[in-house]
């Protein structure tokens, strides 16, 4: 199947094939996948300074990222010091949190790229990878929520990791679908952006979450 090119006057001077087309979209939606790294396939060509200009840039990001996290837990450092089960237990629910985010942000920037998810699209995009939330949220809250239990000799402590951890994969299904096609609308691009915010709302609310509920209900 091919589609003919005119120019200005009408007339036909090439002609465009459904694989010219699919190249195209393959080689965008994988430009835009490398930017969510923070890298260009060109980066291996570039010099020495533009390259590490651009990944300077994104890490600073990633410190902003890691500074608020290390102030939300110093907030629960007496916590922390009287249950010392949370300093490594609530690495788990960031962790999750934000790798389950990164799948949806992934899933969400190539259905941009491909235009497979359009403008009237956002609200279903959004409920099924809720659902899917849900269910990995309830699935790895059971696994952990048990583990935790059995490891610490406490169920309680289970019981507030298993809470956290669904209430902070949810939170990455609804925010990992949402910020891209928000981004995107704002005419910005969500290979760039998406993954940083995401990361940096996963982690500040992953450790929030759990040692907030930790302080309330186990200490």
């Amino acid at each position: 199947v091919s589609a003919p090119v005119i120019d200005g006057s009408g007339r036909i001077v090439g002609m465009i094939t459904v694989d010219d087309v699919v190249d195209v979209i393959e080689e965008e939606a994988e430009e835009d996948i490398m930017h969510m790294a923070g890298v260009a396939e060109s980066d291996f060509n570039e010099s020495v300074l533009k390259t590490s200009y651009w990944r300077i840039r994104w890490l600073i990001v990633t410190l902003v990222n890691t500074l608020l996290a290390a102030f939300v837990i110093s907030q629960f450092e007496v916590s922390i010091q009287k249950i010392t089960a949370l300093s490594f237990l609530m690495t788990i629910n960031a962790a999750m949190g934000g790798n389950s985010g990164m799948q949806v942000v992934t899933v969400v920037v190539r259905g941009l790229a491909t235009r497979s998810i359009r403008d009237g699209d956002t609200w279903r995009a959004v409920s099924k990878e809720v659902m899917v939330g849900l269910m990995t949220s309830g699935f790895f809250s059971l696994i952990l929520g048990v583990i935790a239990a059995f490891w610490i000799q406490d169920i309680y402590i289970g019981v507030v990791l298993a809470v956290a951890l669904i209430f902070n994969m949810l939170w990455a299904a609804f925010a990992g679908t949402l910020f891209p096609i928000i981004i995107d609308r704002l005419g910005l691009d969500p290979a760039i952006s998406a993954g940083p915010i995401l990361t940096t709302t996963t982690d500040v609310l992953g450790y929030a979450t759990f040692l907030g509920l930790a302080t309330t209900f186990l200490l």
